[in-house]
């Protein structure tokens, strides 16, 4: 498992620059991120103190990488692999050291597992609930297991186990369903135009969002379809008007982490520690699905963009508004908000032209109006900074030449008046309650 240097040409970089939509350069993105998480798993690797239990784990990883990458594949690029890696390759190499072990041992055996590879591993079992999770697969619990700190995990020909004491779990032929003991992932799935969407609905694993308050509540199969339907809808909505944002999310986008969100209100999120994953709330229609999408997958793409090439240098303590959000903002997440609000303002400017619903056309104009004058402004503020790096600038130049250009479009005199009136109610009311900051 060796990473390799990652680079993009000029052109490469403008494609994921413009217009909200990443073409081909997106796989170097998303191969940068897998030699990402391969470094942290090395890294784990060379803090361990204990070599045995590690060197077992990582060495299992690396069998199953050779005869069944895809399986290697799609654990180590897991979001939420990467994001309790980056944890544990954190602090003194005395710190975690049981935890390294045992966590490298599970992501192994769910990639074995997956690989349909021989094995044999032990792993950790996870204190308070007494249960076994596999990254990507799912989560084994034991009624009985009493103090067992540790669980045996073994694949054959026939399929896999896991032996905790006198229980065992059978993990079913399709990881993904539930079983007695087993409680799977689940995959929602879409397809539409010739384009399929497939992710996991990751309502378990511990690292699934790092710094977020994730739903803790099991998906029964009545949640799981209204999930599905929700998903499917908006996933129609993208391929048939935004096909562009429906490759860059089948590319990106792995898992779908659910999110509890206040009664009337609507929650997204993503994590740069966790590429690849987007949490979110229920949404209240098809079309919210399909914005969440556009918004969410910009994000992701700067995330993995930011690990590959410095865009801005720290502004110390300064924060910021931000005309997206009710809080103020650091230069990052500036930078951040713009770039996902570049998509989103792309998707009102394609989707108002397809709407036949008079009302709802009203309001793409509208949104249209009021994303593409907020973000050319951040943009135009952040290059007058002078916190941006060469990078930075260029991706923000890029950003802004496509604005300035939607500036021009024709829009209705009346969706004009009303994005101007809602931007202007929102700098009100946060100027209300952060005074003059920003």
């Amino acid at each position: 498992m060796k990473p390799v240097s990652h680079s993009m040409t000029r052109e490469q970089f403008e494609e994921i620059a413009r217009d909200g939509s990443a073409g081909d350069a997106i796989k170097h993105l998303l191969a940068a991120e897998r030699s990402k998480h391969m470094l942290l798993i090395r890294a784990i690797y060379d803090a361990a103190a204990a070599r045995g239990r590690v060197t077992a784990a990582y060495n299992l990883l690396a069998r199953v990488d050779r005869v069944a990458p895809l399986a290697a594949e799609a654990v180590i690029c897991y979001p939420a692999v990467g994001a309790c890696a980056l944890y544990l390759s954190r602090g003194r190499p005395s710190d975690h050291a049981r935890d390294r072990a045992g966590w490298l041992a599970s992501v192994a055996a769910a990639a074995a597992i997956r690989g349909r590879v021989t094995f044999s591993i032990e792993v950790p079992v996870q204190r308070g609930d007494a249960s076994v999770v596999l990254p990507s697969l799912g989560r084994a619990e034991f009624s009985d297991a009493g103090h067992a700190s540790a669980a045996v995990v073994r694949s054959t020909a026939e399929g896999a186990q896991i032996s905790c004491g006198t229980a065992r779990v059978h993990v079913p032929s399709d990881p993904h369903a539930d079983a007695p003991g087993w409680r799977a992932l689940r995959v929602v799935s879409a397809f539409s135009d010739g384009m399929r969407l497939r992710a996991i609905l990751d309502d378990q694993n511990p690292c699934r969002l790092p710094s977020r308050a994730a739903n803790d509540a099991r998906f029964d199969d009545v949640g799981h379809d209204l999930w599905e339907r929700v998903i499917a809808g908006g996933w129609q909505i993208l391929t048939r008007n935004h096909p562009e944002v429906a490759a860059d999310v089948t590319a990106a986008i792995r898992v779908l982490t659910p999110l509890t969100a206040p009664a009337g209100s609507e929650l997204s999120a993503t994590a740069r520690e966790a590429f690849g994953s987007i949490a979110l709330s229920m949404p209240s229609s098809e079309l919210s699905m399909a914005v969440t999408f556009a918004h969410e997958v910009q994000h992701a793409k700067l995330a993995a963009l930011m690990d590959m090439y410095p865009l801005l240098e720290s502004s110390g303590e300064a924060w910021y508004y931000a005309p997206w959000r009710q809080d103020p903002r650091p230069l990052a997440g500036l930078l951040q908000g713009a770039y996902a609000y570049l998509g989103v303002t792309d998707f009102w400017r394609r989707q108002r032209i397809r709407e036949t619903d008079p009302v709802q056309a009203m309001r793409a104009h509208a949104e249209f109006a009021r994303w593409r004058e907020a973000t050319k402004d951040v943009t135009e503020f952040l290059l007058q900074s002078g916190y941006l790096l060469p990078h930075g600038r260029f991706l923000v130049n890029v950003m802004l030449r496509s604005l300035r250009q939607w500036c021009q479009e024709p829009v209705h005199p009346e969706a004009r008046s009303a994005a101007r009136q809602m931007a202007a109610k929102h700098r009100a009311e946060w100027l209300r309650h952060h005074g003059g900051a920003g």
